[in-house]
């Protein structure tokens, strides 16, 4: 029962209809259609109703074919002389793809080293902003020490031993200042030896 219901068109009628569909698929002129079976689906589309048919007229009208197009099967030596040339131009293909292959890894190895040379710089310029900012540390420390000094020097002046005793503090911290100093100075010395290494 159910290929009745799948395979229900033969004989002239569905040949009848199919017959129109000639001049849009040449292949149909060449079979025998009276000893062929549509399916249900088709058969409701080609010979039931018109609608298929009457798209591929429509469509035809609005894109006709081309008529200069040579409708003739070629030559066996057509097909092979257009093999050839089709060879040769998947081994062009070929060679041009192989080049941008190489060109695409040359391009990747040299994005990879400026990768690197970017992550050595970014590293040194980190280091560098570090050691910027010590110094800028050391300086305000610096400058905050020499405010003191001068404040100290204005208002102690006053009696013989005040100055005596300024100058002695004034001593002692120049000397402390010079110190540290000295000591930081060396551990940038160590640091910078250690970077250049």
């Amino acid at each position: 029962m159910e290929d009745r219901k799948k395979w229900n068109a033969t004989g002239p009628k569905a040949a009848k209809q199919l017959a129109f569909f000639k001049p849009y698929f040449p292949e149909l002129s060449t079979l025998s259609l009276e000893n062929h079976s549509l399916c249900q689906t088709h058969y409701n589309q080609v010979v039931m109703s018109n609608r298929f048919y009457e798209h591929l007229t429509s469509y035809f009208q609005e894109n006709p074919p081309d008529t200069d197009m040579d409708t003739q099967t070629p030559s066996y030596t057509d097909l092979i002389a257009e093999l050839d040339v089709t060879k040769t131009i998947l081994e062009n293909v070929k060679q041009e793809n192989m080049e941008l292959c190489k060109k695409t890894k040359r391009t990747w190895q040299y994005l990879e080293e400026q990768a690197r040379e970017t992550e050595e710089l970014t590293k040194r310029l980190q280091q560098a902003y570090e050691e910027v900012n010590t110094y800028q540390r050391l300086y305000e420390d610096q400058f905050e020490r020499n405010r003191a000094l001068i404040e100290q020097w204005d208002s102690r002046f006053f009696s013989r031993q005040k100055r005596i005793d300024a100058v002695v503090d004034i001593a002692k911290a120049e000397r402390e200042s010079l110190f540290d100093d000295i000591s930081k100075l060396f551990e940038f010395w160590e640091l910078g030896k250690k970077s250049i290494d």
